[in-house]
């Protein structure tokens, strides 16, 4: 009897103990394989800052490759605070550091959930544009930064609240052999990024994948023309495209030639669907 007594008192200190052990949470992997918690926004709380920030807007490019990025900095006496993202990425980083006056020098970090990852150094010039250098550290290769000011002809806006959101076209697209006329069908699927700064624009990263492994890649600043359509012109190549806001789906077209950023066999005309970010893919 004292033997069965003890059985059953092991059987429930074993169950007493389970029941207060920590289950861990299992991992959602997002689209582009991360874990979904990584990829929430986290940035700095703008809510917390001094009212009596001075706040612009800018709108530029960073690096060698000229990334599309949107940055948010506010000036109180010559302290400086702010944040930007990058259309591809749609993450902020929180910017820290001071403004001269007399030089009309920037000096910034760069930081992502509390890790310095990089340094801005820059001045305002005569047209209130941003001129200077990205760099990841002191001892790296500084990279070209420009950036211009976005008005958003909104005076009782004076921070950003930008809305983030993403489509996607799954299809299918025909990979020729080379050697003969065989092909093979495979699922790809192109991606567009939207971020909704203000009422008037938005930032975005739209890349494609068409026939034979064929790509493209564009990024830029839309702005709005009507309620639900907007337009974006490419400075330089002569390439407009137009996009069209239908509830849960983006129709975008290729109004002027736009073959400088793909290849023949892909295109930007094409219609999206919103999905959410962070969900398995």
């Amino acid at each position: 009897m004292v033997k069965i007594n003890a059985y059953y008192f092991f059987i429930l200190l074993g169950l007493f103990s389970c029941q207060n052990e920590q289950v861990a949470e299992p991992e959602i992997e997002s689209m582009r394989g991360e874990i979904a918690s990584d990829i929430v926004d986290e940035s700095t709380d703008i809510e917390d800052i001094n009212d009596d920030h001075e706040w612009s807007v800018y709108q530029g490019r960073i690096g060698t490759y000229e990334q599309q990025v949107v940055i948010e900095i506010g000036i109180v006496e010559n302290e400086v605070t702010g944040r930007y993202f990058y259309a591809r990425h749609q993450n902020f980083l929180s910017l820290e550091g001071t403004f001269d006056s007399l030089t009309k020098e920037f000096n910034l970090i760069e930081t992502y959930r509390g890790k310095t990852t990089g340094q801005i150094r820059c001045i305002i010039d005569d047209k209130d544009n941003l001129d200077g250098t990205w760099s990841k550290s002191e001892e790296s290769e500084p990279e070209p930064f420009k950036a211009t000011k976005l008005s958003s002809g909104d005076d009782d806006k004076d921070r950003l609240n930008v809305e983030f959101l993403k489509y996607d076209n799954r299809h299918e697209v025909q990979i020729y052999s080379g050697v003969s006329n065989e092909s093979n069908r495979e699922f790809v699927v192109d991606e567009l990024m939207i971020s909704k700064i203000d009422a008037r624009h938005f930032s975005f990263h739209y890349s494609i994948i068409g026939g034979n492994g064929h790509t493209g890649s564009i990024d830029g600043i839309g702005s709005m023309s009507t309620a639900d359509s907007a337009e974006f012109v490419a400075p330089q190549s002569g390439c407009i495209l137009g996009f069209v806001f239908e509830g849960d789906s983006l129709s975008v077209i290729e109004k002027e030639d736009c073959s400088y950023y793909r290849g023949m066999r892909a295109h930007f005309t094409n219609k999206l669907g919103k999905i959410e970010k962070g969900l398995a893919f």
